[in-house]
């Protein structure tokens, strides 16, 4: 049985990790998806999407209520990824390395297709398997194809495929997504005093719920290495009405800051500074400035909603249903909800279900 995924974001990888004959296919030039990292020089990084993850979370499944372990999932799976409790929130995790790392160690054992844009998916002549189309002309056949990307990157791929109508009532109402806009600045060589004061700091992230600036990560003391680090890296996420209406004037193809975010960094930052209480950075450039839109970054009307995850409801098994018949397998944060934890037994149960197929 050939499989074929197409996404390494957690739902891809976490598949991958179960299903190790699997071929995964990523767009961009590294694994991780919405748990991506940017690396600068020496240890400077930082994550521009999913910065903690839970460790546990209660589901339902033939009226009995279960608890998906992820720190136990990680240990047999990737048991070289070392973990680490979150400053400001015990009991969420990261990897010590970065939260790329976490895609990149569940992948270990899968051949990993980088810079390989999906472009439409078909039925092959004689209707047994699935013939995966990419960018540049490159074609390959698979018996079940799974896709964890957005609901719209789906519904491109699948408009010639003549099978969009069994999943169209399925899919096109969980299409609506929201955006979210990213910040960050880099601030080198600053005074032991300032260090020290930024690592005795009770907390390492800060929540401002439909502020604009609402979320900020004091990323460099996720990964600070060692005394000498005399860096700051402080990570903005944007609210989702802010993020809409700045999406296409936040940064270019390159993810280069174009005019108005070059110009107004400053003031977000000075915020992050009045906060912390550093008023020695306030007006401060940045050594270094990353900007990054994530176009798709949580579905808006996902089908298990909240905290309730029942196995048994309905539409669930339509899904699986249709996913069966067909052999193409459509899975991600539209389903499960958009923490990692979620998705990643969403993941979990889908290549169960492979296997038992």
């Amino acid at each position: 049985m050939k499989v074929g995924i197409i996404g390494s974001g957690i739902t891809g990888a976490v598949l991958g990790s179960l299903l190790p004959n699997a071929i995964v296919y990523e767009r961009a030039t590294h694994v991780g998806g919405r748990m991506t990292t940017r690396f600068l020089k020496d240890f400077e990084r930082f994550d521009i999407g999913a910065t903690v993850f839970k460790d546990k979370i209660h589901y339902i499944e033939k009226g009995k209520e279960s608890e998906f372990d992820f720190l136990k999932f990680l240990e047999t799976q990737a048991p070289d990824l070392k973990i680490r409790s979150h400053k400001t929130y015990p009991n969420s995790f990261h990897s010590t390395y970065c939260m790329q790392g976490l895609a990149e160690k569940l992948l270990t054992k899968n051949k990993v297709e980088l810079l390989h844009f999906a472009e439409s998916i078909t039925k092959s002549p004689d209707q047994k398997q699935w013939t995966l189309t990419f960018a540049g002309g490159k074609i390959e056949l698979f018996d079940k194809i799974i896709l964890t990307a957005p609901i719209p990157q789906i519904i491109s791929l699948l408009k010639n495929s003549g099978h969009m109508t069994h999943w169209d009532d399925l899919i096109r109402f969980r299409g609506e997504y929201r955006s979210c806009l990213v910040l960050t600045g880099v601030w080198r060589n600053l005074p032991p005093e300032i260090i020290q004061k930024i690592k005795s700091l009770k907390n390492q992230t800060f929540l401002f719920k439909d502020e604009e600036a609402e979320y900020f990560s004091i990323e460099s003391e996720k990964y600070r290495q060692s005394e000498a680090d005399d860096s700051l890296i402080i990570t903005i996420q944007f609210s989702s009405a802010f993020s809409s209406k700045n999406l296409e004037r936040w940064c270019d193809a390159d993810q280069k800051p174009m005019y108005y975010i070059i110009n107004s960094n400053q003031y977000f930052f000075n915020r992050v500074f009045h906060i912390l209480d550093i008023p020695e950075l306030i007006s401060k450039k940045p050594d270094h400035m990353d900007t990054h839109k994530w176009r798709y970054s949580q579905a808006d009307f996902a089908l298990f909603k909240d905290n309730d995850i029942n196995l048994d409801h309905p539409k669930f098994s339509e899904y699986l249903a249709l996913c069966k018949k067909h052999n193409l397998w459509m899975t991600g944060d539209w389903i499960w909800g958009s923490r990692i934890i979620r998705c990643a037994l969403g993941a979990t149960i889908i290549a169960r279900e492979i296997i038992k197929d």
